[in-house]
């Protein structure tokens, strides 16, 4: 999970987050702490492939 804040930069990457259930009760669901504008779910590995670290600019979001 990449937590990217409001002006493209990340704020902040979540690695091996586990995937729960639509069936899990909210408060059974692990939680990660970022405060961000957007959150990026991207398969396991994959950020760390691009390159996505703290600090990183992304660039063109809305």
């Amino acid at each position: 999970m990449v937590f990217i804040g409001r002006n493209g930069t990340v704020r902040s990457v979540f690695s091996n987050v586990p995937i729960v259930s639509t069936a899990t009760p909210d408060d059974r669901i692990p939680r990660r702490d970022g405060v961000a504008k957007y959150v990026l779910e991207l398969p396991a590995g994959e950020a760390a492939r691009d390159g996505l670290t703290g600090g990183v600019s992304i660039p063109h979001l809305p």
